[in-house]
Protein backbone atom coordinates (compact mmCIF):
# COMPACT_ATOMS: atom_id res chain seq x y z
CA UNK A 1 0.00 0.00 0.00
CA UNK A 2 1.48 3.52 -1.12
CA UNK A 3 0.66 6.12 1.80
CA UNK A 4 1.68 9.42 2.05
CA UNK A 5 1.70 11.46 4.90
CA UNK A 6 1.51 15.49 6.08
CA UNK A 7 2.52 16.92 9.19
CA UNK A 8 1.33 20.63 9.45
CA UNK A 9 1.09 20.60 13.24
CA UNK A 10 4.39 22.59 14.03
CA UNK A 11 6.43 25.91 12.79
CA UNK A 12 8.23 23.34 9.62
CA UNK A 13 5.60 20.87 7.96
CA UNK A 14 6.74 17.91 6.30
CA UNK A 15 5.63 14.72 3.79
CA UNK A 16 6.23 10.75 3.40
CA UNK A 17 5.89 8.26 0.79
CA UNK A 18 6.23 4.98 1.99
CA UNK A 19 5.44 1.64 1.12
CA UNK A 20 3.56 -0.22 3.85
CA UNK A 21 5.80 0.33 6.02
CA UNK A 22 8.77 1.58 4.70
CA UNK A 23 10.01 4.90 3.83
CA UNK A 24 10.58 6.10 0.18
CA UNK A 25 11.26 9.45 0.66
CA UNK A 26 10.09 12.51 2.40
CA UNK A 27 10.47 15.98 2.89
CA UNK A 28 10.26 19.27 4.78
CA UNK A 29 8.13 22.58 3.80
CA UNK A 30 6.45 25.90 5.61
CA UNK A 31 3.41 25.09 6.98
CA UNK A 32 0.98 27.05 3.54
CA UNK A 33 -1.25 25.41 1.39
CA UNK A 34 0.90 26.50 -1.52
CA UNK A 35 4.12 25.02 0.00
CA UNK A 36 2.81 21.55 0.71
CA UNK A 37 1.37 21.40 -3.41
CA UNK A 38 4.52 22.50 -4.74
CA UNK A 39 6.59 20.30 -2.09
CA UNK A 40 4.56 17.01 -2.85
CA UNK A 41 4.33 17.65 -6.69
CA UNK A 42 8.30 17.51 -6.31
CA UNK A 43 8.38 14.68 -3.65
CA UNK A 44 6.13 12.33 -6.04
CA UNK A 45 8.00 13.39 -9.20
CA UNK A 46 11.69 12.66 -7.82
CA UNK A 47 10.20 9.13 -6.81
CA UNK A 48 8.20 8.80 -10.10
CA UNK A 49 4.78 8.72 -8.75
CA UNK A 50 1.77 10.02 -9.25
CA UNK A 51 -0.98 11.20 -7.30
CA UNK A 52 -3.35 8.62 -8.96
CA UNK A 53 -0.93 6.26 -7.88
CA UNK A 54 -1.62 6.79 -3.59
CA UNK A 55 -3.63 4.29 -1.91
CA UNK A 56 -4.28 6.09 1.51
CA UNK A 57 -3.31 9.42 3.01
CA UNK A 58 -2.51 10.28 6.08
CA UNK A 59 -2.73 13.49 8.21
CA UNK A 60 -1.92 14.71 11.77
CA UNK A 61 -5.37 15.98 12.82
CA UNK A 62 -3.80 17.86 16.39
CA UNK A 63 -2.67 19.32 18.57
CA UNK A 64 -0.85 21.84 17.55
CA UNK A 65 -0.94 25.38 15.04
CA UNK A 66 -4.55 26.22 14.62
CA UNK A 67 -3.51 27.47 10.93
CA UNK A 68 -1.25 24.63 10.35
CA UNK A 69 -3.87 22.06 10.96
CA UNK A 70 -6.62 23.64 8.95
CA UNK A 71 -4.32 23.29 5.80
CA UNK A 72 -3.00 20.13 6.28
CA UNK A 73 -6.11 18.75 6.66
CA UNK A 74 -7.75 20.20 4.46
CA UNK A 75 -5.52 19.98 1.45
CA UNK A 76 -4.96 15.95 2.26
CA UNK A 77 -9.32 15.28 2.41
CA UNK A 78 -9.24 17.18 -1.34
CA UNK A 79 -6.67 15.22 -2.79
CA UNK A 80 -7.93 12.12 -0.94
CA UNK A 81 -11.33 12.94 -1.89
CA UNK A 82 -10.19 13.75 -5.84
CA UNK A 83 -8.59 10.25 -6.34
CA UNK A 84 -11.44 8.54 -4.61
CA UNK A 85 -8.64 7.42 -2.04
CA UNK A 86 -9.35 7.19 1.85
CA UNK A 87 -7.39 9.88 4.25
CA UNK A 88 -6.80 8.57 7.98
CA UNK A 89 -6.23 11.43 10.79
CA UNK A 90 -3.45 11.01 13.03
CA UNK A 91 -2.66 12.88 16.97
CA UNK A 92 -0.05 14.89 16.72
CA UNK A 93 0.91 13.40 20.48
CA UNK A 94 1.13 10.12 19.15
CA UNK A 95 2.88 10.74 16.12
CA UNK A 96 5.15 12.66 18.68
CA UNK A 97 5.83 9.34 20.52
CA UNK A 98 6.77 7.44 17.62
CA UNK A 99 9.07 9.64 16.77
CA UNK A 100 10.90 9.65 19.64
CA UNK A 101 10.57 5.85 20.52
CA UNK A 102 11.90 5.00 17.15
CA UNK A 103 14.90 7.63 17.94
CA UNK A 104 15.73 7.37 21.32
CA UNK A 105 15.17 3.48 21.08
CA UNK A 106 12.78 3.48 24.24
CA UNK A 107 10.51 0.96 24.00
CA UNK A 108 8.32 -0.54 26.48
CA UNK A 109 8.04 2.77 29.22
CA UNK A 110 5.66 5.59 29.39
CA UNK A 111 6.03 8.39 27.24
CA UNK A 112 4.59 11.75 27.94
CA UNK A 113 5.04 14.52 24.26
CA UNK A 114 4.61 18.05 25.37
CA UNK A 115 3.06 20.62 23.22
CA UNK A 116 2.53 24.28 25.04
CA UNK A 117 -1.12 25.73 24.69
CA UNK A 118 -0.41 29.38 25.90
CA UNK A 119 -1.72 30.66 29.08
CA UNK A 120 0.38 28.38 31.11
CA UNK A 121 -1.65 25.29 29.62
CA UNK A 122 -0.36 22.37 27.71
CA UNK A 123 -0.92 19.39 25.25
CA UNK A 124 -0.17 16.12 26.60
CA UNK A 125 -0.96 12.26 26.69
CA UNK A 126 1.02 9.55 27.95
CA UNK A 127 1.61 6.54 25.28
CA UNK A 128 3.73 2.88 25.48
CA UNK A 129 5.47 2.01 22.26
CA UNK A 130 7.28 -1.05 21.36
CA UNK A 131 8.60 -1.83 17.90
CA UNK A 132 5.27 -2.89 16.26
CA UNK A 133 2.60 -1.32 18.39
CA UNK A 134 1.73 1.68 20.17
CA UNK A 135 -1.43 1.58 23.24
CA UNK A 136 -2.63 5.02 24.76
CA UNK A 137 -2.29 5.44 29.12
CA UNK A 138 -3.25 8.78 29.22
CA UNK A 139 -5.72 10.04 26.77
CA UNK A 140 -4.59 13.14 24.81
CA UNK A 141 -5.79 16.77 26.72
CA UNK A 142 -4.99 20.52 27.69
CA UNK A 143 -3.56 20.44 31.29
CA UNK A 144 -2.45 23.31 33.48
CA UNK A 145 1.33 22.86 34.69
CA UNK A 146 -0.06 22.55 38.18
CA UNK A 147 -2.00 19.58 37.50
CA UNK A 148 0.16 17.77 35.24
CA UNK A 149 3.05 16.06 37.24
CA UNK A 150 0.21 14.80 39.01
CA UNK A 151 -1.03 12.36 37.27
CA UNK A 152 1.79 10.58 35.24
CA UNK A 153 2.73 7.09 35.93
CA UNK A 154 5.80 6.09 37.21
CA UNK A 155 9.40 6.65 35.22
CA UNK A 156 7.45 8.47 32.51
CA UNK A 157 9.77 10.25 30.02
CA UNK A 158 8.89 13.54 29.16
CA UNK A 159 9.91 15.43 25.92
CA UNK A 160 8.60 17.77 23.27
CA UNK A 161 8.69 21.34 22.34
CA UNK A 162 6.24 22.63 25.51
CA UNK A 163 9.18 20.45 27.91
CA UNK A 164 11.50 23.87 27.52
CA UNK A 165 8.38 26.37 28.61
CA UNK A 166 7.72 24.21 31.49
CA UNK A 167 10.70 23.82 33.24
CA UNK A 168 10.72 27.41 33.53
CA UNK A 169 7.92 27.28 35.81
CA UNK A 170 9.24 27.50 39.45
CA UNK A 171 6.34 25.54 40.64
CA UNK A 172 7.06 22.81 37.92
CA UNK A 173 10.97 22.91 39.04
CA UNK A 174 9.42 22.15 42.75
CA UNK A 175 7.13 19.47 41.63
CA UNK A 176 9.67 17.57 39.77
CA UNK A 177 11.59 17.21 43.21
CA UNK A 178 8.81 15.20 44.49
CA UNK A 179 8.70 13.21 41.43
CA UNK A 180 12.88 11.74 41.22
CA UNK A 181 10.89 9.10 39.37
CA UNK A 182 9.95 11.01 36.34
CA UNK A 183 12.56 11.29 33.82
CA UNK A 184 12.83 14.75 31.41
CA UNK A 185 14.66 14.93 28.20
CA UNK A 186 14.99 18.71 27.25
CA UNK A 187 16.71 18.33 24.28
CA UNK A 188 14.31 16.23 21.96
CA UNK A 189 11.94 19.40 20.54
CA UNK A 190 11.64 18.61 17.12
CA UNK A 191 8.08 17.89 15.41
CA UNK A 192 6.54 14.28 14.38
CA UNK A 193 8.24 12.11 11.66
CA UNK A 194 6.18 11.96 8.76
CA UNK A 195 7.08 8.26 8.55
CA UNK A 196 5.41 7.92 12.52
CA UNK A 197 2.25 9.55 11.01
CA UNK A 198 2.21 7.04 8.11
CA UNK A 199 3.26 4.01 10.22
CA UNK A 200 0.23 4.88 12.62
CA UNK A 201 -2.13 5.28 9.85
CA UNK A 202 -1.64 1.91 8.96
CA UNK A 203 -2.55 0.54 11.98
CA UNK A 204 -5.38 2.70 11.96
CA UNK A 205 -6.77 1.55 8.51
CA UNK A 206 -6.31 -2.12 9.58
CA UNK A 207 -8.81 -1.64 12.51
CA UNK A 208 -10.96 0.53 10.62
CA UNK A 209 -9.99 3.47 12.66
CA UNK A 210 -9.85 7.08 12.44
CA UNK A 211 -11.07 7.60 8.96
CA UNK A 212 -11.92 11.15 7.94
CA UNK A 213 -14.81 12.42 6.25
CA UNK A 214 -15.84 15.60 4.77
CA UNK A 215 -17.19 16.94 7.63
CA UNK A 216 -14.05 16.18 9.72
CA UNK A 217 -12.16 18.67 11.42
CA UNK A 218 -8.89 19.17 13.67
CA UNK A 219 -8.74 17.75 17.00
CA UNK A 220 -7.39 21.06 18.83
CA UNK A 221 -8.29 20.22 22.21
CA UNK A 222 -8.99 23.89 22.60
CA UNK A 223 -10.72 26.64 21.26
CA UNK A 224 -8.88 29.31 19.19
CA UNK A 225 -7.96 32.79 21.40
CA UNK A 226 -10.43 34.18 18.82
CA UNK A 227 -13.64 31.62 19.01
CA UNK A 228 -12.62 32.10 23.07
CA UNK A 229 -13.40 35.64 22.83
CA UNK A 230 -16.56 35.03 21.32
CA UNK A 231 -17.74 32.15 23.91
CA UNK A 232 -16.86 29.20 21.70
CA UNK A 233 -16.72 25.98 23.33
CA UNK A 234 -15.35 22.66 22.35
CA UNK A 235 -18.33 19.73 22.64
CA UNK A 236 -15.97 17.07 24.58
CA UNK A 237 -19.07 14.70 24.06
CA UNK A 238 -19.26 14.65 20.35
Amino acid sequence: MLVLSCDTSHRLGSLALCEDEQLIAEDHFEPAAEKILVCLEDLLQRQHYDLKDIDLFAVTHGPGSFTGLRIGLSVMKTLAHLYHKPTVGVSTLAALALTYAKSKRCFGVPLMPLLYAGSDEYYGAVYACDEDHMHMILLPQLVTAANLLLQLPKTTQLFGEGLVTLLNSSKVKSALQKRRDLVVDSTANQGPSPHAVALLSLQAFAQGKDLLHASSQPDYLRVSEAERKRGVELDYGA
